[in-house]
């Protein structure tokens, strides 16, 4: 089981018996693939603290573009905000 949303589920078997399943941390590859290269190029800007007006100026963008990428982003790595991508893309270049 891959990915880095959830957490531990049991399931049932049957008899007593129970399975576990606990998620896997993604690597560093598998989340560069979750993104397209615009998305990564956005996020590394915003985890390094930079506001949305400034990432788009920096890209030749327009603000509506960097919120759009950020929100997919999000929505890839199921994530919620800043702190959570700083935590999942800490050490991606």
């Amino acid at each position: 089981m891959a990915g880095g949303g959830g957490g531990i589920r049991v399931t049932p078997l049957g008899g007593g018996a129970l399975l576990v399943s606990v998620p896997v941390p993604e690597s560093e590859s598998e989340t560069k693939a979750r993104l397209t290269a615009a998305e990564l190029a956005v996020a590394k800007f915003a985890m390094r603290g930079m506001a949305n007006q400034a990432i788009a100026a920096a890209r030749g963008c327009s603000l509506r573009t960097v919120v759009n990428q950020l929100t997919a982003v999000y929505s890839k790595l199921r994530i919620s905000g800043r702190r959570e991508l700083r935590a999942r893309l800490n050490g991606i270049e």
